[in-house]
């Protein structure tokens, strides 16, 4: 049994369970998020530099800075699949005042068929740490829901490649260059839309990201502007009415805050098979119809729960 009523972990448990998994990729990237150490991610990165995730996560904590291009390089190499190191490379080339560069890390990126922050990889070994110190399996899964998200710096980085973007069509449209606005236009779109549809989309924080990618990118262009979609053609304007809407209708369900204490206290209530139901509806169709399956089984008010600890 646990020595703490919270439902953080200690430092023994999490050394507990890096022995346990033989301090593998996975468990040192789980440390890190669970006990906010970079320590971690330093052995991580010395141990297997070739990872991926590990790659990924280096980059999403801005971990030696001096080598990100390296790093970057790295994390394109490891992962051919994965459209986000170039997103990312394409930042950094906008940073360093080389925009030609940063148009070819945003064309590859679009000839590529994911984005992945690898959030189902981080919460399952976020789930076994605490199966380690004890908890129930589905209480388990459910606060590995809270380290799925994307490290802040990362959605940062892609806010503000978004700005590139909006900034350096305009100037191109400006100069006479309509062509590479309207790449650079396409490339912002295709950014926003793979941030909501891919399997980082499934996260609500992230599909909401997306879609502010989106709306600050369509509000650049005239409204009139034809817009291609899911194989339709919309005006930027009614492409912009939609995402509001869907916007409208994230809100209406969860409020301001993603993963607010009524939802916790929703999840709490919820028996070990419920669960389960509701970890899965996330993982398999997203946290927003996984609240809202949740909201039509048990309704918007519920009296306080004990924690995961307490049910321990």
């Amino acid at each position: 049994f646990r020595s703490t009523n919270t439902d953080q972990l200690t430092r023994a448990e999490i050394e507990a369970y890096l022995t346990q998994k033989g301090r593998g990729a996975e468990s040192l990237i789980a440390a890190y998020w669970l006990a906010n150490d970079t320590n971690f991610l330093k052995e991580a990165a010395l141990k297997y530099p070739n990872d991926p995730r590990v790659q990924f996560q280096i980059l999403g904590a801005n971990l030696f800075t001096e080598d990100r291009r390296l790093w970057l390089e790295a994390f394109k190499k490891s992962a051919p699949d994965n459209a986000l190191a170039n997103y990312l490379a394409a930042r950094k080339d906008f940073k360093a005042e080389k925009p030609e560069a940063a148009l070819a890390e945003l064309t590859n990126a679009q000839g590529k068929p994911v984005i992945d922050v690898y959030w189902q990889d981080r919460a399952q070994a976020v789930a076994e740490a605490y199966i380690t110190a004890g908890f129930a399996s589905p209480d388990a899964h459910l606060e590995s829901l809270g380290y799925s998200f994307s490290p802040p710096n990362v959605s940062i980085e892609l806010r503000k490649l978004n700005f590139d973007i909006i900034e350096h069509a305009t100037q191109s449209r400006q100069s006479g260059d309509t062509a590479t606005a309207d790449t650079l236009i396409a490339a912002g779109l295709a950014l926003g839309t793979r941030l909501t549809m891919d399997d980082t989309g499934k996260l609500v924080i992230d599909e909401l990201l997306g879609s502010a990618i989106q709306m600050l990118t369509l509000k650049s262009v005239d409204s009139s502007v034809p817009i291609e979609f899911a194989g339709t053609t919309q005006t930027a304007g009614e492409r912009l009415a939609s995402l509001q809407t869907r916007r409208d209708a994230i809100g209406e369900v969860i409020g301001n805050n993603v993963m607010g204490e009524k939802i916790a206290t929703m999840i709490s209530s919820l028996g070990d098979d419920d669960r389960i139901v509701y970890f899965e509806h996330v993982r398999k169709d997203g946290e927003f119809a996984a609240i809202q399956w949740l909201r039509d089984k048990l309704g918007p008010n519920l009296p306080p729960q004990p924690s995961a600890s307490d049910r321990k």
